[in-house]
């Protein structure tokens, strides 16, 4: 399970499909970054300062809803805080239904608990954070033998499985991600603890969920124990704000 970046120089050793780059120069990487920094800084560093959390973060959580078709961007000052919502953008795009992630090429978004993997600032999408999708928990549902790969959340308003959420707020999170695992702009150390990203069919809890889940799992019963499961995170961190270990 890759759990660092791909930074820059190291883009060039890797075959990176199309969400991922669209030149291997890293000049480019680099003026991107700054371009978006221009663009974007000031808007990331006043949503921080809105609601009391310093910037860069000492934590960073991101919670994507598919049906709801909104990613949420969530921190705090220090790791003994609970965190606190920042910002929530809508999703420009997205594809599949509601449920797992199967095999290569079903076009769907995976469900479960991740772990932003890859920073890259060479997306053919602008900019994109990529996930460490497929996990073990994924495996439980995928197939073993192509599970699919390459999960990004990316700017852009196209989706082929990843997350699209438009240029301006990929530069948004791209910057608070960057800044709060490295803020000295060098390339974070191994041991940078992973900056969990959840992803769940829609807010689990209230009358709208049960309906859906109903309809739902009256078409495909094995989806009642997978949410089952992934509802216990998701209601642990409704009542704490904090992430239980996955």
């Amino acid at each position: 399970m890759l759990r660092r970046w791909i930074w820059l120089l190291s883009a060039l050793l890797m075959i990176i499909p199309a969400c991922k780059r669209s030149t291997p120069l890293p000049a480019e990487a680099r003026q991107r970054i700054e371009a978006a920094r221009k663009h974007s800084e000031n808007r990331i560093r006043t949503r921080f300062a809105d609601v009391g959390v310093s910037y860069p973060a000492s934590r960073l959580f991101l919670r994507a809803f598919k049906h709801t078709q909104i990613l949420e961007l969530w921190a705090s000052s220090s790791p003994s805080e609970p965190l606190r919502k920042i910002a929530t953008f809508p999703l420009l795009a997205q594809s599949g239904s509601l449920g797992p992630k199967k095999r290569e090429g079903d076009r769907q978004i995976p469900e479960g608990l991740y772990s932003i993997a890859v920073l890259n600032p060479l997306s053919s999408y602008h900019l994109s954070l990529g996930l460490d999708y497929p996990t073990p928990r994924d495996l439980r549902h995928a197939d073993p033998a192509a599970p699919g790969s390459d999960i990004y959340i990316h700017g852009g308003a196209r989706s082929i499985g990843c997350l699209a959420i438009g240029d301006d707020a990929i530069e948004e999170i791209f910057l608070a991600v960057s800044d709060s695992t490295s803020p000295s702009g060098s390339p974070p150390a191994a041991e940078t603890i992973p900056i969990p990203v959840h992803i769940f069919p829609a807010p689990m809890h209230g009358p709208a969920w049960e309906q859906l889940a109903a309809e739902h799992t009256a078409r495909d019963p094995s989806l009642a124990p997978f949410w089952a499961e992934l509802q216990q995170h998701y209601t642990a961190f409704e009542a704490t704000h904090r992430i239980d270990p996955q």
